[in-house]
């Protein structure tokens, strides 16, 4: 699930200041050792759009992004129950979900270096494998953006998996957090977008998909037991589709990007 922009190398953090986790009763609780955020005032930016799958674990104190430290916009908050982030301009996302916006990368040194980040710096990077860079949001949080769980998003190019065809009926779930694809979890396209009011997948070159739609493309049916856990090319909550689905079956991965895929009424 792991999914690595690079962006410019150049960046000067600006002061950041203290968020919160918010409970059920709304009485906030100083937990400026759950997230880093950033100040408003910053004139560094990035131009990358880094994203990645949203991790929170409340007991160890971490909130990850496909499992990288992540300093967030200005006015980013956590509800701990259920773990919820709100992200500026109203947005939520919950684990799983992806989350993407104006930003990018940087190295753990600029962060751990810098007197300009408010909150336990070296707890948020022992999260973390070693080695692994920081994402970074713009300030603003602008161009953020948050996508469903339960899609499945893939950046494999086209000469990374076989050109076999792909075909099945779609079935959307919303309920049980389930899509798939004659009964297999799938992989789709970079582009993809799903909204669950109506239930529908937008292809990533325009077509639309409900249930009971033919969807048509090329790609790999591929064993689950194949797509590690920690696979740097996958989005979304790859364990709960897989979830949806009797142990064994495979998973249709679609080449990204989704060019000539094709939808028709079922």
């Amino acid at each position: 699930m792991r999914r690595v922009v690079l962006g410019s190398g150049l960046v000067l953090l600006a002061v950041l200041f203290a968020t919160l986790v918010v409970d059920r009763s709304g009485a906030p609780r100083d937990r400026s050792e759950i997230l880093l955020t950033r100040a408003l005032d910053s004139h560094y930016e990035m131009s990358a759009l880094p994203r990645g799958t949203l991790e929170v674990d409340l007991d160890r104190g971490c909130v990850l992004l496909s499992g990288q430290p992540v300093v967030w916009p200005t006015g980013t908050t956590l509800e701990s129950a259920p773990p919820t982030l709100h992200l500026p301009g109203g947005l939520t996302a919950e684990p799983g979900d992806t989350v993407y916006g104006g930003g990018g990368h940087v190295p753990r040194s600029v962060i751990r270096g810098s007197s300009n980040v408010d909150g336990d710096v070296d707890s948020a990077l022992d999260c973390a494998r070693a080695g692994t860079s920081v994402v970074f949001f713009a300030a603003s949080g602008a161009a953020m953006s948050v996508s469903p769980g339960m899609l499945l998003k893939s950046w494999v190019g086209a000469d990374d998996l076989k050109r076999a065809p792909l075909r099945g009926t779609l079935e959307i779930d919303v309920d049980a957090g389930c899509v798939l694809l004659s009964g297999r979890p799938v992989v789709w396209p970079a582009g993809t977008q799903l909204t669950t009011t109506p239930a529908e997948i937008r292809l990533e070159d325009g077509p639309t998909a409900r249930s009971g739609d033919i969807v048509e493309g090329r790609g790999s049916s591929l064993p689950a037991a194949e797509l590690a856990r920690t696979t740097q090319w996958i989005e979304g909550d790859l364990d709960e589709a897989l979830a949806c689905a009797p142990a064994g079956t495979e998973v249709a991965v679609f080449r990204s990007p989704g060019y000539k895929m094709t939808v028709s009424r079922g």
